[in-house]
């Protein structure tokens, strides 16, 4: 009701409609092509000034380490 979805398949699409504005919240994969991590892309996002929600997700039971990370890296708890 009132949402409008849109996704992109690579990190650099992404990125060039997050510098158009008017995105409320990224569901960001930690495993992205074009060998960028989801957690990467994320502070690449921060250090360009870009701040929105964003919920990290991942399938794979090897970064079980993204939490530790970002408490530690990005104080979010």
């Amino acid at each position: 009701a009132g949402y409008q979805v849109e996704w992109y398949a690579r990190p650099d699409d992404a990125r060039q409609r997050l510098d158009r504005g008017g995105i409320d919240l990224m569901l960001l994969d930690n495993r992205l092509g074009d060998d960028v991590e989801g957690l990467q892309f994320f502070r690449e996002l921060k250090e360009a000034g870009i701040d929105l929600p964003v919920i990290l997700v991942t399938g794979f039971c090897d970064d079980a380490t993204i939490s530790e990370r970002c408490v530690t890296e990005w104080r979010i708890s």
